[in-house]
């Protein structure tokens, strides 16, 4: 039991300085977030998980809700990378509320109708947070430009 009381202050340095780390990607991106609003000049809501979104038209289709199945054109750009697309022009269907989907998508996609175009900002911590998913790299600010049919 000693041995381990030993460790007990190396691990609450550890535990801080992540949490830290955290707390100041979180502070860096909200600003990167904001200048970058500030360029599209256009009004977003937020989820309860943080993903931004912006519905650019309404489309008169029925709602969306969990459960159902949507097919969504979209491209993506990652805000770290210059803005860089890592998809253009792609196509997707996929179950709302689906653990294979993001979980920011199934909060966006209800206040939609089928028909409907916007823009979602997915922050790192409501994206991949620090896993590398194939080009896009960890922590990294995802924006979708999208059309739910």
């Amino acid at each position: 039991m000693r041995k381990y009381l030993a460790i007990l202050p190396f691990l609450t340095v550890i535990i801080f300085s992540g949490c830290f780390k955290q707390k100041v990607l979180r502070e860096q991106e909200a600003i990167q977030i904001a200048e970058y609003i500030d360029t599209m000049n256009k009004e977003f809501d937020t989820t309860t998980l943080g993903v931004l979104y912006h519905i650019d038209s309404l489309g008169s289709g029925e709602r969306i809700d969990i459960g159902e199945f949507v097919t969504m054109k979209y491209s993506g750009i990652n805000l770290d990378d210059d803005a860089k697309y890592f998809v253009k022009d792609d196509s997707i269907v996929f179950l709302v509320g689906s653990q294979y989907v993001l979980d920011g998508w199934t909060e966006v996609l209800t206040h939609f109708n089928r028909g409907s175009r916007g823009i979602a900002i997915f922050p790192f911590y409501a994206a991949y947070g620090d896993k590398r998913v194939n080009t896009i790299p960890p922590y990294s600010t995802l924006v979708f430009f999208f059309y739910v049919e």
